[in-house]
């Protein structure tokens, strides 16, 4: 609910902006233009990169004691770390 909530609004601003620099007042608009666009981008890409991987992650990763059980799939999620880089990968069993 709250994610189709912030993607209308993202919409809503892309063509608020759209509009308003359609009509002539350009500093105004291309502000909310790119803000609409960061909003609708950001939320529809989202899921993608919020998500367990099936493979294990590669060379200098390890593995941490943290596990959990993803509330949407209902799997064990395993959680490594890239001490080199701070990243952090979720695998799933």
């Amino acid at each position: 609910m709250l994610r189709a909530f912030v993607l209308a609004f993202g919409v809503l601003l892309l063509l608020c902006g759209g509009l308003t620099l359609f009509i002539g007042h350009s500093p105004a608009g291309l502000g909310v233009l790119v803000f609409g666009a960061l909003i609708t981008t950001g939320t529809i890409f989202e899921r993608r990169y919020n998500t367990p991987s099936a493979t294990q992650p590669g060379p200098g990763f390890e593995p941490t004691n943290e596990t959990y059980i993803d509330p949407v799939t209902g799997a064990r999620t395993e959680t490594w770390f890239n001490p080199k880089t701070g990243e952090r990968r979720y695998f799933t069993r």
